[in-house]
């Protein structure tokens, strides 16, 4: 499923599921959120930034 520009993924790390979201093509850009926040925070500038970098923005773990 896609929400906006960001596509989420899951991947399984230390026994506990991760998701991250990626978008765009070029230098990779690590967008990270805040304590009481998820990846999909950085929905709103995804759009500008994925035109110019590979978007990474993780759910920190106990998060999102």
């Amino acid at each position: 499923m896609t929400y906006g520009v960001l596509t989420p993924h899951e991947l399984t790390l230390h026994g506990h599921r991760v998701t991250y979201r990626t978008a765009g093509r070029g230098p990779v850009l690590l967008l990270l959120h805040g304590i009481t926040n998820s990846s999909e925070t950085r929905e709103h500038v995804a759009p500008a930034l994925s035109d110019r970098f590979t978007l990474i923005a993780p759910d920190l773990l106990g998060h999102g």
